[in-house]
């Protein structure tokens, strides 16, 4: 397949993969997921339908990962907040269905300290670094949609979940993620 016949999610990863090799990895792949997610409708067109049922705590759909990246879009439902916790490397997160609430958290000790927030609206992207600890939501009555790419193999990584209401650390589980979530 030519890069000319690639499709625009494809495309997206292989430019991503290339930019994840070079300095200044993570401002490239800034600047590509904001022309991907400058036209909302393009990308909307081409990822897989959400299922008929998302689960409570959102749906994820790994498109690509390696050593280097990994690539997700992320649906999170209204109504439901998600625990806080930590993905211990850099992640560029461009929204192109909804808006995605972050709350953003600051270690502190053992447990953590809440912090000011930030709304990504539809065509809009955020760039979070490696020690930043947050959590998402969606207040809409949509589903948000998100594209996240993280930059290294995410499934590698040992992580950390905090309880929404002790702030106590806990090894993140999928199981436990999806425990946490609750209720707006």
């Amino acid at each position: 397949m030519t890069s000319a016949d690639a499709s625009l999610l494809e495309k997206f990863i292989a430019d991503c993969r290339e930019a994840a090799r070079g300095s200044g990895a993570v401002a490239r792949i800034a600047e590509l997921t904001e022309a991907l997610v400058a036209d909302p409708s393009a990308i909307q067109a081409e990822a897989k339908p959400l299922p008929d049922r998302i689960p409570s705590m959102g749906w994820e759909d790994l498109l690509f990962d390696d050593d280097a990246i990994t690539v997700m879009l992320i649906a999170t439902p209204p109504g439901v907040a998600q625990p806080p916790h930590d993905h211990r490397m850099p992640a560029v997160i461009g929204v192109f269905q909804g808006c995605e609430d972050q709350r953003f958290y600051r270690r502190q000790g053992d447990g953590l300290l809440e912090m000011r927030g930030r709304a990504i609206q539809q065509g809009e992207v955020l760039t979070l670094g490696k020690a930043t600890v947050h959590a998402i939501s969606t207040d809409g009555p949509d589903v948000c949609r998100a594209v996240h790419v993280y930059l290294g193999k995410l499934a590698d990584v040992d992580r950390t979940i905090y309880d929404p209401e002790t702030f106590e650390p806990e090894v993140f589980t999928i199981e436990r993620y999806a425990e946490y979530c609750i209720p707006l």
